[in-house]
């Protein structure tokens, strides 16, 4: 209980703890790249709130509705030079139990960030429980040396966001150099 600062000074409901704990695992499964930890505010709220039978953490927008990012953490992940243009592609299971129909991806911070991606929002083909499907997008790193997020999410016909909650999924980390500089020795 002291790792997770959680206080001692009552007794421990093991029920409440292995909930946030389960939450916790949730997050590192289906988002490696978050340092997000939850355990401590879950378990308190497990304390006070009522049992509802549902975890209090990532609930998609519609029930039996899931996913799974294919794509290793070190996939979404590109170092570029200045002006580089790139391919980020995106392999995705549809894990849950309905089918997607009508569901995009969009880049929700395009205004935000210097690299570019070259469309905001990119179509998901219709795609049956177990199903895999493929997208890419083209992006340009532009001329600002930085490591920078472009942050997407999966939203419905109605553009009603199909995970909310969940912090990075699909994000893509872009990390723009000036590779001739560095290569030059500085010079």
């Amino acid at each position: 209980m002291d790792y997770f600062t959680i206080p001692t000074d009552s007794d421990v409901n093991t029920s409440a703890l292995t909930k946030a704990l389960a939450d916790q695992l949730q997050i590192i499964i289906h988002e490696p790249n978050s340092d997000d930890d939850i355990i401590a505010t879950n378990y308190q709220q497990y304390l006070t709130q009522p049992e509802t039978g549902e975890p209090s953490f990532h609930k998609p927008l519609y029930a039996g509705d899931a996913f799974w990012v294919v794509s290793e953490p070190a996939d979404r992940r590109h170092v570029v030079d200045f002006y580089e243009h790139f391919t980020h592609t995106w392999k995705l299971l549809n894990s849950g139990k309905i089918a997607w129909t009508g569901r995009r991806l969009i880049c929700v911070n395009r205004d935000s960030i210097t690299p570019c991606a070259m469309q905001l929002s990119i179509d998901i083909p219709d795609t049956a429980p177990n199903g895999h499907v493929v997208l890419s997008v083209e992006f340009d790193a532009r001329g600002n040396e930085d490591t920078f997020e472009s942050q997407w999410v999966m939203v419905d016909k109605d553009d009603k966001e199909c995970y909310p909650n969940y912090s990075s999924p699909f994000n893509v980390t872009i990390v723009v150099e000036n590779k001739t500089f560095r290569r030059s020795g500085g010079n």
